[in-house]
């Protein structure tokens, strides 16, 4: 849903428009974060947790209408014929690493049997590579990779994605497991951390014309170092003011930087690119939530271990976050390579030595 729909906003909209119009695009997938892990809290203390899923239907009937409605049928004049190879490699690679990993966080599993399916999945995704790179009609195409916008905000993004995805798994647990809450209040305190993604957006596109997409990325990458060690620090003891602000802080630093690689990602994506830099960009999306939820259950799972408990504790939790944000300073330098006009054309952001020099008098 997600490659297509980014693919529909892509055709339809100018490069000088395109950051707001992702940004609106944006909008709905941060206000069901915020209404979610309330709503999922609520159900599951005083319900059941399996009612959660039963919210799929009305919002799917609903997606739906929108669609018939509104959606333009669009098609391209000579479809390409699927790539049935490529589809199998991709998926069985994507699926076996992504299985492995999640054994492998899991202290009940076999061990050897989580390795060999992260190795198959590692051998399958090269092999993918290598048969998109030499097939006439991929299933995606890679050539986006060459673009040094896209790869920065596809592979760097990811690492990010990784880290800051892992953030709202380890959270609610830690609240619930090291704090002592019950699903309702760590669902309320999770609303702080999301409603910053929400508030963020009302100042997105300003502070990227005022400052560039390079500055952003870097200086902002610095901010979710910094609130993301700070998660580690909190304490069933922290004031409620203050944790509120380290969320609430974590929240919308996670939001700038989202929004700022899904908008410079396509910056140089030429029209015969969009619909397979869509698809990869959003796949590199799910991955990260996947391996981002995976890692954090490794660490955690590694940290108890190692620390003979019987049950993960307040300070594998801690631990957890200082590690996530190690990682998110190493890709906050990776994106530091980013040229100092990247996604100029989108921000209208004007370097400091391109500007008119004043007139003399």
């Amino acid at each position: 849903m997600a490659p297509v729909g980014r693919t529909l906003v892509l055709r339809n909209t100018e490069k000088s428009s395109l950051i707001e119009a992702t940004a609106l695009t944006v909008w709905p997938a941060l206000i069901a974060p915020v209404i979610g892990p309330l709503l999922g809290g609520l159900v599951t203390t005083y319900m059941s947790w399996r009612l959660n899923f039963l919210v799929n239907l009305p919002l799917g009937a609903a997606g739906l209408t929108c669609v018939l409605a509104f959606i333009p049928d669009q098609r391209d004049a000579e479809p390409a014929r699927l790539d049935a190879t490529g589809f199998a490699l991709s998926a069985t690679a994507l699926m076996s690493l992504l299985y492995g990993l999640e054994r492998l966080a899991d202290s009940q599993q076999n061990w050897p049997f989580a390795l060999a399916l992260i190795a198959a999945g590692a051998s399958l995704g090269t092999l993918s590579v290598r048969h998109l790179r030499r097939t006439p009609h991929p299933l995606v195409d890679l050539s986006s990779f060459q673009l040094p916008t896209f790869a920065v905000s596809t592979l760097d993004g990811t690492v990010f994605r990784i880290a800051i995805q892992a953030t709202p798994f380890l959270l609610p647990l830690m609240l619930q497991l090291g704090f002592g809450l019950n699903p309702w209040q760590a669902g309320a305190y999770v609303l702080i951390y999301f409603s910053g993604n929400l508030a963020m957006k009302s100042v997105t596109t300003r502070i990227l014309r005022g400052y560039g997409f390079r500055n952003v990325v870097v200086a902002n990458g610095v901010i979710i170092v910094v609130t993301i060690a700070a998660c580690g620090l909190l304490t069933p003891s922290t004031p409620l003011l203050v944790m509120a602000l380290v969320l609430f802080a974590a929240g919308l630093a996670r939001s700038m930087q989202f929004t700022t690689f899904s908008t410079l990602v396509f910056a140089d994506v030429t029209a015969a690119q969009r619909s397979s830099a869509s698809t990869l960009f959003n796949m590199s999306q799910q991955i990260s939530i996947g391996l981002g939820v995976a890692a954090a259950a490794i660490v955690l799972e590694t940290s108890r271990t190692l620390n003979g408990e019987a049950a993960v504790s307040l300070a594998d939790f801690h631990i957890a976050f200082f590690i996530f944000a190690l990682v998110t300073l190493g890709a906050t330098l990776m994106a530091a390579r980013l040229p100092r006009d990247a996604g100029a054309e989108l921000s209208g952001h004007v370097l400091a030595d391109e500007r008119e020099p004043a007139r003399q008098p």
